[in-house]
């Protein structure tokens, strides 16, 4: 440690223009109250002071001071960034008694750590991890063990985010996508509503391939009618006849026969009316059920027997 402070001391103090004057002797300042804090095992202090330096003046020789207090302080996640930093930007300048020291870090440290090599969605996206913005570069990222979030954010407002579970020691490869840019009716094409089949209006329904519905009940009607003056006549005719039986005189013969005659009459086109009105009204017109009325159907149906005309309850299931 107190090698490479003289070697960073020696660095601050090479000859500047007068302009970078200033700026250097702030840096030696606190470059030196940093090597002195450290001395003094004031490891906190002495990192402030030697990124105080560092921020006077960028120099890579600082950063081994930094990773030091970091080390020291127990701060693995942030020595290991930096020790890492510190051996990028020095390269070849490294001795290597000093290299050797970093890496036997590096070897201790990293048992405590996990590492992310992150592949942005665009080479200028920015990530963050956990919120706070990350440097990409030949270096993976440092983290603890854990959950991290990472997330990119890109023109537009799209994210990609990533959620990985890291154990220490590890090493993750990480590749941010976007998700697909929608469009600009919110995903929506409005071009596809210009083709798009328009759904069929549903018409009036068909009751039968034959009578509407007023005509079927116009014909229950005429036929009801027929069916009342059958019953009436032939009621009226028995009725006379057993009159008749008891007092035979010629007017209830004459009324009776008249009576006989109109029942008659009625009962053919009543018969005639009432059947072709069941074929046509519920056997020609019948029609198949609506899938959408599935269950249970019951009808009225007009009947013919031999006790006269009626109506019964026809039921489909």
């Amino acid at each position: 440690m107190l090698a490479l402070a003289l070697i960073a001391a020696a660095t601050l103090t090479m000859p500047l223009d007068a302009s970078a004057q200033s700026g250097a002797a702030t840096a030696r300042a606190a470059f030196d109250r940093g090597t002195r804090r450290f001395q003094a095992g004031r490891y906190e202090q002495a990192l402030e002071a030697f990124r105080e330096a560092y921020e006077a003046r960028p120099h890579p020789a600082v950063l081994f001071n930094i990773a030091s207090c970091l080390d020291k302080l127990g701060r693995p996640v942030e020595a290991v960034t930096e020790y890492q930093r510190y051996l990028r930007l020095r390269g070849d300048e490294v001795e290597p008694a000093r290299r050797a020291d970093v890496e036997e870090a590096l070897a201790r440290l990293r048992r405590r750590v996990a590492f992310l090599a992150i592949t942005p969605p665009s080479p200028d996206a920015a990530v963050t991890v956990d919120g706070a913005e990350v440097e990409l570069g030949e270096d993976p990222v440092v983290v603890s063990s854990g959950r991290h979030t990472i997330e990119s954010r890109a023109a537009g407002g799209r994210t990609a985010t990533a959620e990985v579970d890291v154990v220490s020691g590890e090493s993750l490869e990480v590749r941010l996508r976007l998700p697909e840019r929608a469009a600009d009716t919110g995903g929506h094409d409005r071009r596809t509503d210009q083709h798009a089949p328009r759904p069929e209006t549903p018409g009036p329904r068909d009751e039968g391939s034959g009578w509407s519905p007023t005509l079927r009940w116009v014909g229950l009607a005429a036929t009801a009618a027929f069916a009342g003056g059958l019953v009436f006549t032939g009621v009226r005719a028995l009725s006379l006849n057993s009159e008749y039986e008891n007092d035979p005189s010629p007017e209830l013969r004459d009324e009776g026969l008249t009576y006989r005659m109109l029942a008659d009459l009625v009962f053919l086109p009543g018969t005639i009316l009432a059947a072709g009105f069941t074929v046509i009204a519920f056997v020609l017109a019948r029609r198949e059920p609506d899938p959408d009325e599935a269950g249970d159907h019951a009808a009225i149906v007009p009947i013919l027997g031999p006790g006269g005309l009626g109506v019964s309850a026809a039921a489909r299931f």
